[in-house]
């Protein structure tokens, strides 16, 4: 339907873009009217489209298109007849049918949008910032690009990086995504812990001002350690990194790519998108700090076959990504077994222990209140496949609990690797030294190789 009053405009506006050879009209919709305020002349298809789809749009405010010279003829034929039946009313109803049209619900755009949105929910990606950035790529047309969202590790920033590149035919695939960090050797210089300076930085929010004297002592604290760094040549790159990781505002809005002095601290850690084989963010994250993740293991021709896998810091595929190791299956075991085991503070209900092993199969950790020598101690729990158990690290002292379950399970072969197999970033077998296994407590962090750690001893 048309107002009377935007008609003649409408159709001013479609004569001008005919003249300049433009093939489409299209209008925001404002409820049932086409409003000439809102309505465009639009030289193609493709670009019509980019125009009318846009799911965030409220339902009731949809854009809609129709090839114009149709559209236009059917236009003047309505006017013409209303003119010769000597009537004009307010509202012109105008048919369009049988002329070619877009419907945004019914484009590939929105088919290609609807698989990538689900594939986005189920690595658990998705949220208003990916679906804004999803739609902005996707109507951009261009053959690859980024949605990069912010990750942590208890409170270590990480920012993810989610790939999407355009094939042939124009539909867009989640080709993989790697997740970014930055590497904070934990050493003394001079009197300075950059470990517990690292831990004083994640306490504090960088975002808000500080209103409270404490927040003040902190943040001067900081400052006051990172002048020490600076002055020493073997702390130097250090602070520069703690200073890019926690206070720099572009890695602190996970937009690292703005900001070329994070391309030389950066490590980096592709994850493949396949069949069979996707993981989750937040299983990537805790693989990429050096957690140990329970995760169906890779072949579309095996069953829904688990494992424990942890990536080697040591051992790299032939793209600078560690590889994956998958645990032995005599390495596999419940968890819910060995909770039960833990004397947690107040008890867990059985639903309650669920969700804590839920966590740590996913490589999360769990903070707790357990028993030790009959008083109740902070602990962060995290599962150690090594041992078939689950280790809690008591605070303060960085005291560690093992916790064991009393059933039997199969006993692994300590003279053999724990290591059944390894993958590259492409899930391809791979070759895999056996010479080196993880320690039996904390499984060993992602930390750089030794040349290149060595480095940061050295004045730059």
């Amino acid at each position: 339907m048309i107002n009377a009053d935007d008609l003649a405009t409408i159709l001013e506006r479609m004569e001008k873009g005919l003249a300049l050879r433009f093939q489409w009209f299209a209008w925001n919709n404002n409820g049932p009217f086409v409003n000439a305020d809102v309505s465009y002349c639009i030289k193609n298809k493709e670009l019509a489209e980019n125009f009318c789809w846009n799911p965030e749009k409220d339902p009731g405010s949809i854009s809609y298109g129709v090839r114009m010279l149709p559209a236009y003829q059917a236009l003047k034929k309505a006017l013409l007849e209303l003119e010769q039946k000597g009537e004009l009313p307010e509202i012109i109803q105008v048919n369009l049918k049988g002329i070619e049209h877009i419907n945004p619900f019914k484009s590939q755009r929105h088919f290609n949008y609807e698989i990538l949105r689900d594939q986005l929910l189920d690595i658990h990606a998705w949220d208003n910032y990916s679906s804004h950035r999803l739609i902005e790529g996707l109507q951009n047309n261009e053959p690859f690009f980024q949605i990069i969202i912010p990750a942590a590790v208890d409170n270590d920033p990480l920012a993810v990086h989610l790939n999407l590149r355009q094939n042939a035919v124009g539909n867009y695939a989640l080709e993989n995504f790697h997740v970014t960090g930055i590497y904070i050797p934990h050493v003394f210089v001079k009197d300075v812990d950059t470990g517990k300076l690292e831990k004083m930085m994640q306490g504090i929010d960088w975002e808000t001002p500080p209103y409270h004297a404490a927040d003040l002592g902190k943040k001067d604290l900081v400052f006051l350690n990172l002048h020490k760094l600076r002055a020493d040549p073997a702390g130097e790159e250090i602070a520069r990194r703690l200073f890019l990781k926690y206070i720099e505002e572009p890695f602190r809005q996970h937009i690292p790519e703005v900001n070329i002095h994070l391309r030389s601290v950066e490590k980096l850690q592709t994850f493949p998108v396949k069949d069979g084989f996707t993981l989750t963010v937040e299983e990537a994250c805790h693989l990429f700090a050096g957690r140990a993740v329970f995760h169906k293991v890779p072949g579309e021709n095996l069953e829904k076959r688990n494992a424990w896998f942890i990536l080697d810091p040591e051992q790299k595929d032939k793209r600078g990504n560690a590889l994956l190791l998958q645990f032995d299956h005599s390495h596999n075991y419940d968890l819910a077994r060995v909770l039960p085991e833990i004397p947690f503070s107040p008890a867990r209900t059985p639903d309650e222990l669920q969700e804590v092993a839920k966590i740590l199969y996913a490589g999360g950790s769990v903070q707790a209140n357990i028993i030790q020598d009959g008083e109740p101690v902070s602990a962060m729990l995290l599962a150690n496949p090594l041992g078939q158990a689950i280790n809690a690290g008591i605070q303060p002292g960085e005291q560690m609990m093992t916790f064991i379950s009393g059933i039997q399970y199969p006993t692994p072969d300590k003279t053999k690797s724990p290591f059944m197999c390894a993958y590259d970033s492409q899930l391809q077998r791979q070759s895999h030294k056996t010479g080196h296994t993880a320690k039996e407590e904390i499984l060993p962090p992602l930390n750089l190789d030794e040349s290149q750690a060595a480095k940061l001893t050295r004045k730059r």
